[in-house]
């Protein structure tokens, strides 16, 4: 039976501006990301958890970027698509902050 999850919206926002606050206030307001290319799951069948999803795609954050400086030149572009592509980004970007983050918390304790 399909179940459906309701998304707050406003929750998210203030989730990612916390995020970002705690990052620029570690890094400043630009990270060097020492990784280009992550694994991707075709969108087709990123919530298909019935069978193992295909062969896995290469992405890079370097076009995940130039689609943002596409959409910051023509706002008439598809929106909700890039909030995969922001997606992709913030995963690569989780991924190489978690380290320094984890480590500093331990330290702190």
């Amino acid at each position: 039976m399909e179940q459906f999850v309701k998304v707050d919206l406003d929750q998210i926002e203030r989730t990612l501006g916390l995020v970002f606050a705690e990052v620029r206030e570690r890094n400043s307001s630009a990270v060097t990301l020492a990784a280009d290319h992550y694994w991707s799951v075709p969108l087709n069948r990123l919530t298909d958890v019935t069978s193992a999803p295909p062969e896995l795609g290469i992405g890079h954050v370097s076009e995940c970027i130039e689609w943002l400086d596409a959409l910051e030149s023509d706002p008439t572009m598809p929106l909700p698509y890039h909030l995969t592509v922001v997606a992709d980004i913030l995963r690569v970007l989780g991924d190489s902050l978690a380290a320094d983050f984890s480590v500093q918390n331990q330290t702190e304790r």
